[in-house]
């Protein structure tokens, strides 16, 4: 189930100390200029997405250092591929020691597939809209520093 975005600030608020708390985190976030956004393919937004959820809990050397996997067991990160990803092939992937096998965030990157052909079927993200995909990346954010 996708969590609405109030609720996923709100916990992320809750966890950073208040609201201002997670505000002056956000504010010393660097951005990537929306161009540069616009001009990422989908897979690799995915790709990123996933990266930054793994990221939480775990030393950004160690989720690096696994990444090649993570390339290979997600096939690049291709959207349909991974959103179609049944229970099993998670259950697979979560005993797999080339990745962390976190099935949580195993099962968000077929959640995040999902969302990005959600918005590519009503014309959204994967038309390269700045202001969505800026609205994606600061999701991404936020849901990585609320999972730890």
């Amino acid at each position: 189930m996708i969590r609405k975005f109030p609720d996923i600030i709100a916990e992320a608020a809750s966890r950073k100390g208040g609201s201002s708390s997670l505000e002056t985190a956000l504010a010393a976030t660097p951005a990537f200029p929306p161009s540069a956004i616009a001009a990422k393919p989908d897979d690799r937004i995915l790709a990123e997405m996933s990266r930054w959820i793994f990221y939480a809990g775990f030393s950004a050397r160690v989720v690096d250092a696994k990444w090649p996997a993570f390339e290979r067991v997600f096939s690049r990160f291709d959207l349909p591929i991974n959103a179609s990803m049944d229970d099993d092939r998670i259950d697979a992937l979560s005993q797999d020691h080339d990745i962390i096998r976190n099935r949580r965030k195993i099962r968000a990157v077929r959640t995040n597939a999902q969302l990005l052909l959600d918005f590519a079927s009503s014309g959204g993200f994967p038309t390269k809209s700045v202001e969505q995909r800026r609205t994606v990346i600061t999701v991404k954010w936020t849901v990585s520093q609320t999972a730890t």
